[in-house]
């Protein structure tokens, strides 16, 4: 009878599968299913691979004969025989033959990991693309086909790569991350054990060296890498290198100890300090001389003349300094600098309104306070032949923000903008930009007098932004709060952390509010908290803009797991 088994339907087998090939189409299988989200699929598909199993180990052979019926045979009654006691030969013992018992996953991990250490300490890797063919190579091994060994394979190359540094483990650390997914997924690493927190301390540390300045980058890895091959490079290499070296170990320790060897820094320091003393040894044929000489009088003749030489000096010292004074008591005074008051616009000019309903004209908050100008009283107002049509910003819209802004153009005789400047802000980079873009697209009427002149003419060109949608600005936020709710959903902590510990880092923050630089000035105590809060910061990239819209370049970011 040749019908199928519904685990084997359920896995794409047919009745002569082996146990080999069922457990590669359990692998495959297991990869179009997400276990943290469908759970009862996997638990389905784990029910219907143990059947398979058991199936396949426990089926007859396909050979063995069918067993003959049995017929019941026909007693003839026996005379009775006197009694006899005859020897009876025991019957021969058949041995048992024991089937082998498969191997646990357990073993067939350390089989593996084994033969893959053996590798790396007889071949060390020489790239990453050996280091990623090694890693295949071994992940395709069938005895790793089970997701348990599987695992344990992941946690053995973990605990390999935290061990230290050992020759072609630069290589291995960055096909290891590409092969398990590490970057993508930190919570692999969490439960790797304490091998797979270093691996991902070091992972986030390597994100925040590519965020160095790029110079200062290859500089740290050249001499990185050539901490890893020489342990004398020499005094002059040593010399430029070992700052670097010691930057990049206080700054990025795990990752450094990871992928460097450490062990050569204390010889480069030794190397650098015998430098150091040779330099400044003073030499013994020179030293017995200036000793001789030192202790040899000056002549009368001679304090006479050091004498003579430094009144000299004095008396060009003190003539220098009168003929300085009597100079400036000459020049006329000049007139002190006075910069430009802060002239009101008339409210006569014409001025682009922005409103954010057409329905609500009436109300209109007080405007922003104008900024000082640098537009002279006699440039004038802007006549359009096409009116510009801006834009108000959405996101200006949420914020509340709203203003004036003066843009300063400069058109030629057809009225087509040639030049443009904002002569007076309105407090908002948003607001800018969009008053700018919308007089750049109008059209201005030029006075035939002026557009026969041969110089430019700049005229004014106001644009207000004012809400006017029935309803007052937002209330303005704290810029910690701000700050908070944006780092705060970036936090994936997959450890639970006694009590409520803080951490404190230290950001150099662009105008922008791009996040230039981390590090970590206070440490919470709790490693995992430390790099959960640090990976969260590099997730958020950029730091909320305050009200004002001014950003501090630098900043102190105090975190802690429980938000109270």
């Amino acid at each position: 009878m040749n019908e199928v088994p519904g685990f084997l339907l359920a896995l794409g087998l047919r009745p002569d599968a082996d146990e080999r090939a069922i457990r590669r189409s359990y692998a495959t299988e297991l990869k179009k299913i997400d276990q943290e989200t469908d759970a009862q699929a996997f638990q389905r598909l784990r029910e219907t691979y143990e059947a398979a199993l058991f199936w396949v180990r426990n089926r007859p052979p396909a050979n063995a004969p069918s067993p003959a019926p049995v017929v019941p045979e026909v007693q003839e009654p026996q005379k009775e025989l006197a009694p006899q006691i005859d020897r009876i030969d025991p019957a021969p013992v058949q041995p048992l033959i024991e089937t082998p018992r498969p191997a646990s996953p357990h073993e067939n991990a350390h089989e593996v990991v084994e033969a893959f250490a053996n590798r790396l300490v007889k071949n060390p890797l020489s790239s990453i693309d050996d280091a990623a063919m090694l890693l295949n190579v071994a992940l395709e091994d069938d005895r790793l086909l089970d997701m348990d060994a599987r695992f344990l394979f992941e946690a053995n190359v973990a605990h390999i790569l935290a061990g230290g540094w050992q020759p072609g483990h630069e290589h291995l650390f960055e096909a290891a991350c590409e092969a398990f997914e590490w970057r993508k997924d930190s919570s692999r690493l969490q439960r790797l054990g304490q091998a797979g927190h270093v691996v991902d301390a070091a992972i986030v540390e390597q994100h925040a060296h590519a965020d160095l300045p790029p110079a200062h980058r290859e500089l740290q890895l050249k001499y990185l890498d050539l901490l890893r091959r020489r342990h004398n490079p020499g005094e002059e290499a040593v010399a430029l290198g070992l700052d670097h070296v010691l930057h990049a170990a206080s700054l990025f320790p795990n990752w450094v100890r990871l992928t460097s060897k450490t062990g050569n820094i204390a010889a480069w320091q030794q190397i650098n300090a015998d430098a150091a003393s040779s330099t400044f040894r003073p030499s013994p044929r020179r030293t017995a001389p200036a000793a001789a000489t030192s202790r040899v009088p000056l002549k009368p003749s001679q304090l006479v003349a050091w004498f003579a030489i430094f009144c000299v000096g004095l008396m060009l010292f003190v003539l220098l300094q009168s003929f300085l004074k009597w100079q400036g008591a000459r020049m006329p005074a000049s007139e002190p600098l006075v910069s430009q008051a802060v002239r009101p616009v008339p409210s006569a000019s014409p001025a682009t309104v922005i409103p954010t309903s057409p329905t609500s004209s009436t109300f209109a908050p007080a405007a922003t306070p104008p900024r000082a100008s640098i537009a002279s009283p006699d440039v004038p107002t802007a006549e359009y032949s096409v009116a510009p049509r801006p834009v108000y910003p959405p996101m200006s819209k949420r914020l509340g923000e709203q203003g004036k802004v003066l843009v300063k153009v400069m058109p030629d005789s057809d009225g087509i903008v040639r030049g443009i400047r904002v002569a007076q802000s309105s407090g908002y980079e948003r607001l800018d930009a969009a008053a700018v873009d919308a007089v750049k697209a109008a059209r201005l009427i030029v006075p035939p007098i002026k557009a026969e002149k041969t110089s430019a003419t700049w005229y004014m060109a106001p644009i207000n932004f004012v809400l006017t949608d029935g309803a007052k600005p937002p209330a303005r936020k704290d810029w910690s709060q701000m700050v908070a709710a944006a780092v705060r959903p970036n936090i994936v902590l997959a450890v639970e952390v006694q009590g409520n510990p803080v951490v404190e880092f230290i950001l150099d923050l662009a105008p922008n509010g791009k996040i230039l630089n981390t590090v970590l000035s206070k440490s919470s105590g709790v490693p995992e908290w430390d790099n959960a809060a640090l990976r969260a910061i590099r997730k958020t990239e950029y730091m909320p803009l305050p009200d004002q819209g001014k950003l501090p370049p630098q900043m102190v970011l105090a975190l802690r797991p429980k938000n109270q």
